[in-house]
C-alpha cells in the first residue's frame, strides 16, 4: 500500500519498532531475541568507530528466480579485525544474471576483496564461470555441505561471544537483524545462507593454518640428530651401522594419532 506506507514511512517505523516490526507489518510475528541468532549479541559500532580490517571478502548467494516470490539474491561485504569481524555492506534484491554480474564487479572494485565467493548452485554457477573466464577477479565456488540450519549453527559460537559487528546507522541493519533472528522460521533466509558462507571462510583454518598443520610443520623442520661415525673395519670395507631408534616427538606422536583416525587440514 505505497500510497499509505512509503518506503519512507517504512523505514523509521522499522527503526522505531526493532523487532516487533515483522509482527506488525508483515505478518510475520517472531521471537524477538531471536531463534538460533539472539539480536542482543550482535555489536553494532558508530561509523567513525569502523575499525582497521586486515581482510575483506564478498559473499554471494544467488537466487533462481526474478518472480516477488522468489528468493532474493543477497550480496554481503565481510572484513576480519582484532576483535572479530565487521559486516561493512549488505546487498539484497531480485536481480537478473547481467545485473549479478554488474554487482559483483562493483563490489571488488569499491571494497577491494581478497577473494569473493559464490555459492555453486542456482544461476551462480553460471556466475563463477563467467566471471573466472571475463575478469581478474580472485573467485572461489562453494559447495554446501548438510543443510541450512547445520550449517548456521557452525558459526553461532561466534555470533554469541560478541564477533559480529555491523555499523548502526546501516541502512540495511533492519532488514538483516529481522531475517537473522527469524532465522529458520523467517518467510527468507538469504541473507543468512550469505553471511553464513562469509563468516565460515573467515573462521576455517586455511592451508597452513590450524593445529594440526602446525604439528605436520614442526615434524617436516625437524633434523635427525647426528650420529658418530663406526670406526672403520679391519679389511678396510664400511662397517654395517644399524642405526638406534630414534624417539618420537610430542608432535608427530599428535600427528600420527590424528591422522590415524581421518583428521585432515582442509579448506570449505
Amino acid at each position: 500500500f505505497p500510497a499509505r506506507f512509503p518506503e519512507a514511512v517504512l523505514a523509521q517505523e522499522r527503526l522505531r519498532l526493532g523487532g516487533s516490526y515483522s509482527g506488525q507489518y508483515q505478518q510475520q510475528p517472531r521471537d524477538i531475541s531471536g531463534a538460533v541468532f539472539k539480536g542482543e549479541h550482535l555489536v553494532l559500532l558508530e561509523q567513525n568507530a569502523v575499525p582497521e580490517c586486515s581482510e575483506i571478502i564478498v559473499s554471494l548467494d544467488c537466487a533462481f528466480k526474478l518472480k516477488e516470490s522468489s528468493d532474493f539474491t543477497v550480496a554481503a561485504v565481510l572484513a576480519k579485525f582484532d576483535r572479530g569481524i565487521m559486516i561493512l555492506d549488505l546487498i539484497r534484491g531480485r536481480f537478473a544474471y547481467p545485473q549479478l554480474k554488474q554487482i559483483a564487479t562493483e563490489l571488488a572494485a569499491k571494497w577491494q576483496p581478497s577473494v569473493t565467493l559464490i555459492e555453486d548452485a542456482a544461476s551462480g554457477q553460471s556466475l563463477v564461470q563467467s566471471l573466472q573466464q571475463e575478469t581478474a577477479l580472485a573467485i572461489k565456488a562453494v559447495k554446501p555441505d548438510g543443510d541450512k540450519v547445520a550449517r548456521a549453527h557452525t558459526i553461532t559460537a561466534l555470533w554469541e561471544s560478541h564477533r559480529v559487528h555491523a555499523p548502526r546507522d546501516a541502512p540495511w541493519l533492519p532488514v538483516f537483524l529481522d531475517e537473522m533472528c527469524s532465522f529458520p522460521k523467517g518467510a527468507h533466509d538469504d541473507i543468512v545462507d550469505a553471511v553464513v558462507q562469509g563468516l565460515r571462510y573467515m573462521t576455517q583454518p586455511k592451508p597452513g593454518e590450524g593445529l594440526l598443520e602446525f604439528y605436520r610443520l614442526q615434524i617436516a623442520g625437524q633434523q635427525a640428530p647426528k650420529t658418530a661415525a663406526a670406526p672403520p673395519s679391519s679389511d678396510g670395507t664400511e662397517p654395517l651401522v644399524s642405526p638406534l631408534p630414534q624417539p618420537v616427538s610430542r608432535a608427530e606422536r599428535f600427528w600420527n594419532a590424528a591422522t590415524a583416525r581421518g583428521a585432515v587440514v582442509r579448506d570449505i
